[in-house]
């Protein structure tokens, strides 16, 4: 039996397209081996929105082809896939290039894997990195960890945001939504499968359209169908967000009280140099509309420091948005200039060293920011899904609240699970986690 040995690198939609490969692979026979030394195939699943997790991912895959064929010749070499966005970033040019990497599948080739597997085992080096208008992996039974509650659903694959700085719509194509009942048997079979959170997600979730049912409505129907299971989503665009969305969360206690939505920068300037299609007037007007009817509503966003042209006073417009609307957590990030985006093009103005001090200072700020968010918790119970044992202390478990704060408390003698929901009382906060004891 050939085995298999997978990496992911990446987002949330990386993860979950793994599952669908290791759905794929066994199918068709293939093992699914968890050291990569006892593995004949290797895939590495990547991530191209940053060049510092390109760099990351060649020098893990040197490493692995190195270890993996120190000892083996030309007729039982162990094979390296790059699958995802990497493999149509950089395949065309690697496939030529590249003495170490057999194979390049791009994020819509996976149903093919197999047989590019073996035609590579056999001595092939192959690339398939076009996109595929309707492909969803509709048909894949979804593939879900034993010991996993968390499971995920990707809606919507692709992006037509085309923001002037991200790579997404090149390394993943135009939008196209999954049948919205292919959705639904999704959910429901994940769900026999033991999940007992799950998210859907796209790179805009909002997006989603098919007929008349759009995302409010789609969300809808999946938290009804699945009262017992804690349903998020994943991400959101603030241009098309909509207070129908918000209204549906209101409906639902299973629809988890925490929305993501990307900010990127604090500059009105900055913004439309962006492509974001928003500016700070509005997206604090949303946030103050979603507030408004989602009182303890949990608001992450992500944050790009240094982008090209940003001057101190656009930086400082950031931090005093980031004070102003007083974040849960954010990923917070230098600004890395991607082949094929626009802002390719401009002049990558900011340097480095200062780069990194404002990410410093964006950070540091959040972080207080954090800490404050949390310790309004104290004092309050909440329910609290539980997710396995504190790797700090062996009396405690840890878990998410509704609103996604990890959660760390005593348990005691209690018999709860893995899956359990229960509820803890809060007594300390850091900026990460809340800590406290369960309850009756």
């Amino acid at each position: 039996m050939n085995n298999v040995y997978i990496e992911t690198f990446g987002c949330e939609m990386n993860k979950n397209d793994t599952n669908i490969i290791k759905s794929i692979m066994l199918k068709e026979g293939f093992n699914i081996v968890s050291q990569f030394e006892n593995a004949n195939a290797i895939l590495i699943n990547t991530c191209s929105i940053r060049e510092n997790a390109e760099k990351n991912i060649q020098n893990r895959i040197n490493y692995l082809y190195s270890v993996a064929n120190s000892s083996k010749n030309d007729n039982n070499k162990v094979i390296i896939g790059m699958l995802g966005c990497m493999a149509v970033q950089l395949g065309e040019k690697m496939f030529k290039s590249s003495k170490k990497i057999d194979l390049f599948v791009g994020p819509d080739g996976y149903s093919n894997l197999p047989s590019l597997v073996n035609e590579c085992l056999a001595g092939a080096k192959k690339l398939d990195i076009d996109f595929k208008k309707k492909e969803h992996y509709d048909k894949i039974e979804t593939y879900i960890d034993k010991k996993e509650i968390y499971a995920a659903v990707t809606i919507i694959r692709g992006c037509n945001n085309f923001c002037s700085y991200c790579v997404v719509p090149n390394v993943r194509g135009r939008e196209k939504c999954k049948d919205f009942n292919s959705i639904l048997k999704e959910v429901d079979d994940i769900v026999k499968k033991g999940a007992k959170s799950i998210t859907l997600l796209g790179q805009n979730v909002n997006s989603y359209q098919q007929d008349d049912i759009n995302f409010p409505k789609l969300l809808e129907e999946v938290a009804k169908r699945n009262q017992n299971v804690r349903i998020s989503f994943l991400t959101s665009h603030p241009k098309d967000f909509s207070l129908e969305l918000v209204n549906v969360m209101k409906m639902y206690n299973n629809i988890c009280n925490y929305i993501h939505l990307p900010v990127q920068s604090g500059s009105d300037r900055v913004l439309q140099d962006m492509n974001r299609k928003y500016t700070i007037n509005t997206y604090i007007s949303l946030i103050n509309s979603i507030r408004a009817e989602l009182p303890d509503v949990s608001i992450t966003t992500d944050i790009i420091a240094g982008y090209p042209g940003e001057t101190l006073e656009d930086h400082q417009a950031t931090l005093d948005l980031m004070s102003l609307v007083r974040f849960d957590s954010a990923f917070m990030f230098m600004y890395s200039a991607r082949q094929g985006t626009p802002a390719f093009n401009r002049r990558d103005d900011v340097n480095n060293v200062e780069k990194k001090r404002r990410l410093n200072e964006i950070i540091a700020l959040q972080s207080k920011i954090s800490a404050k968010n949390n310790q309004s918790e104290v004092g309050k119970i909440i329910s609290v899904l539980i997710e396995g044992k504190s790797k700090k202390y062996a009396n405690q478990l840890v878990g998410r609240s509704l609103n996604n704060k990890v959660v760390a408390f005593e348990y005691g003698g209690s018999s709860a699970r893995v899956g359990d929901v229960v509820n803890v009382f809060v007594e300390i906060a850091t900026s990460k986690t809340l800590i406290g004891r369960q309850t009756n």
